[in-house]
């Protein structure tokens, strides 16, 4: 497990790391974010990496080339060049302007060393070595706490990378990874044909990058791997560069950012819990960055010049990217948590223009603004109108009333649970309170609110937007009106996807309270001792690591994920696979042909082959809108030795081999098609392996040519 963790953070880093240089704008004035170019480079990393692994694999699709190692390093190389090249033109560009540059600084390399130091002109002395150690103690601290805490809670409760969530969503995410891995199909517009052709698969593409430098692991094992990379590292330095951005640099946020990350919200495990959501997962966990940049770009960047501007827009665009190549719906949860900083902006924006360029243009400008919100209002409602109005089939009282969609709460459970950072597990049981985190978060917004402290309006936007997510949340999980269907249907009225970002809202209302307060006792005890001073910084470490190594409710999630990802009993059919039938798979490669294909109802753990056994499946995922051939088949399949159909429909696809794991996990009108298959003469198979109950035949009844 150790190697593809490592290829899959080579794979999102190393390259990333050389983009993200090129493409930071370094000038004499360093300021916010800018200030700190290693953390920045690391946080943007993984984004780039995201946009070009998926742009790469949906390019190469129609070119009929695979998507492998080889195919993403020369596609980031291609993308690399092309930011050197738009660099020296720019470069080009200003020496025009400024003739007086020498010719030798034209050059990309010399330019980068050259700038570096004039840029270091005119600025304090560099720190000693060991000042510069210290300062980043906190950070390397605060993300390798995180790590080893996530990753050792998963062990605990998950002893083998081989096991998985066995549900419905599971066996197309694992089916993609090993399609990816087979066939060399990449490309988000044709996922996993012809099961859905649209889909983020971001994630399944770093996983089978997993599974192709360790060929001996299985596609599971592969997953888990890419699953450990984003949530045990990409995810914590995310969380410290968005605190960083809104607090600067200190050592008690430094440390508690990273660290916090590893317990808050139920996070990293919430979305590992329910329904294995691995794309939405890593939309959470890079939406920090994303989020980092809007905020710095609506609060400073975009009055700070043209240059500026235009790149704070620009990495704007590409975390805006990278979030959506991720999961898609992650951006609704985004746009609704800046809601308040860019309301924010739009005051400062209305004072700038009035300043500017007087009332008139203020009033054409509002005008404007609000004809735009307007109109995407409108559409939204059209767009909704169409999908649960309109169309009958998917209408609002029936597709927003399912399983995830059922009240948990009464209304003041509800906003007690959210104001405690507590989720639901998947079976709905409440998980236990974390008493120390709600206690700072509970002095952090009481710091926010009643001390008068330069950190009380970034705090007060902060509170906005924890408050616009509570809204969501508690309407999901205290009612089933009409009006919470409304309102939560961008989340399917999910209480677990929105509350999923609710670390990513707390944990930077925590950091900012609690430097809010230190500062306050600072000033208010400056004629003390330093000892004195030093009492709240030191209560609040010490908090924060209780928190973080004790955390009750980081313990509970990871073993209701443990629970969730264990085998079924001997003879038991849900979940899906016992240890039988999940080692029968990982063997069918041993009789099954590279080329065939394996008949089987996917409902009972056979939708796994692909994944687990590395043989295509005449019925890859659960359910699909089927084609007359696969709908007649899979009804009709008990009846091999009497109808001729069934023979000619075997015949056609060239299937040779039926593969027999027991029944259904789960009662459902979509398993209705597959009826056919639960009584399968023995008499037109022949066995051909087994373990347990888990048998893989081969049809005989009819003559496959």
């Amino acid at each position: 497990m150790i190697w593809p963790i490592v290829a899959i953070l080579g794979a999102l880093y190393i390259p990333g790391a050389i983009g993200v240089r090129m493409l930071t704008v370094r000038g004499p004035e360093r300021h916010g974010d800018c200030a700190y170019p290693v953390l920045r480079t690391l946080a943007w990393a993984p984004l780039l990496s995201v946009v070009v692994a998926a742009a790469s694999g949906t390019a190469v699709y129609p070119l009929h080339i695979r998507w492998n190692w080889a195919t993403y390093l020369v596609c980031y190389a291609i993308v690399l060049v092309v930011i050197a090249a738009i660099r020296m033109a720019v470069l080009a560009h200003e020496r025009r302007k400024n003739p007086h540059i020498p010719r030798h600084k034209r050059t990309y390399a010399l330019t980068y060393l050259r700038e570096k130091v004039r840029n270091r002109r005119g600025t304090p002395a560099a720190p000693e070595p060991h000042g510069a150690f210290a300062r980043v103690l906190p950070s390397v601290f605060g993300v390798l706490t995180a790590a080893v805490l996530i990753v050792a809670r998963l062990v605990r409760h998950v002893p083998s990378p081989d096991q998985i969530t066995q549900n419905y969503d599971t066996v197309f995410h694992t089916n993609v990874v090993a399609n990816i891995v087979i066939n060399g199909q990449a490309s988000s517009l044709h996922a996993l044909s012809p099961v859905r052709e649209t889909y983020p698969i971001a994630f399944q593409q770093f996983a089978a990058l997993g599974n192709l430098a360790a060929p001996s692991i299985t596609v599971p094992a592969a997953t888990m791997a890419c699953w450990i990379a984003f949530a045990a590292i990409v995810y914590p330095i995310s969380m410290l560069y968005l605190v960083r951005v809104i607090c600067g640099r200190h050592m008690l946020t430094d440390f508690a950012a990273p660290a916090l990350a590893a317990v808050a919200g139920g996070m990293p495990y919430l979305l590992l819990d329910w329904g294995t959501l691995y794309s939405m997962g890593t939309g959470q966990m890079l939406m920090p960055v994303l989020f980092a940049a809007a905020w710095r770009w609506f609060t400073v960047t975009w009055n700070r010049g043209a240059r500026a501007c235009w790149a704070g827009i620009g990495w704007m665009l590409l975390g805006t990217a990278a979030v959506s190549f991720a999961h898609f719906r992650v951006m609704m949860t985004f746009l609704l948590l800046v809601i308040p900083v860019f309301l924010y902006w739009c005051v400062q924006f209305g004072k700038y223009i009035r300043h500017r360029y007087g009332k008139r243009a203020l009033r054409i400008t509002l005008s404007c603004v609000v004809l735009a919100i307007v109109l995407v209002f409108l559409a939204g409602l059209a767009v909704f109108a169409r999908m649960y109005l309109v169309n009958n089939t998917r209408p609002i009282s029936s597709h927003l009333n399912g399983g995830q969609a059922q009240v948990t709460d009464t209304w003041g459970s509800a906003i007690m649970r959210f104001l405690t950072g507590t989720p639901i597990n998947s079976l709905g049981q409440h998980m236990p309170v974390d008493w120390i985190l709600a206690v700072l978060l509970a002095i952090a917004i009481v710091s926010i609110v009643a001390l008068r402290t330069p950190w009380r309006r970034w705090g007060l936007l902060f509170l906005g937007s924890y408050v616009l997510l509570g809204i969501i949340c508690v309407a999901s999980a205290a009612t089933m009106a009409d009006w919470a269907k409304i309102i939560t249907a961008l989340w399917y009225k999910d209480q677990r996807r929105p509350f999923s970002a609710w670390a990513m809202v707390a944990i930077p209302l925590v950091c900012i309270g609690l430097i809010a307060f230190t500062d306050w006792w600072d000033t208010r005890m400056r004629t003390r001792k330093s000892v004195v001073r030093a009492i709240p910084r030191t209560l609040f470490c010490v908090l924060t690591v209780l928190c973080v190594l004790v955390s009750p409710q980081a313990n509970a999630m990871a073993a209701s994920v443990g629970t969730t990802m264990q085998f079924a009993q001997d003879g038991q059919d849900a979940p899906m696979l016992t240890q039988d039938e999940y080692l029968l798979l990982k063997r069918l490669a041993k009789d099954v042909p590279a080329q065939d294909t394996i008949v089987a109802d996917p409902w009972n753990g056979s939708g796994f082959a692909l994944a687990v056994g590395d043989r295509s499946l005449f019925y890859p995922h659960l359910a699909m809108v089927w084609d007359e051939d696969h709908a007649y088949l899979a009804s009709h399949l008990d009846q091999i030795e009497t109808d001729p159909r069934v023979c000619q429909i075997l015949d056609q696809y060239h299937l040779r081999w039926y593969l027999d794991m027991g029944g259904s996990f789960m009662p459902s009108p979509q398993h209705a098609v597959f009826e056919g298959m639960d009584n399968v003469p023995h008499s037109a198979l022949k066995l051909v392996d087994s373990q347990g109950r888990a048998a893989l035949y081969e049809i005989t009844a009819c003559p496959v040519h």
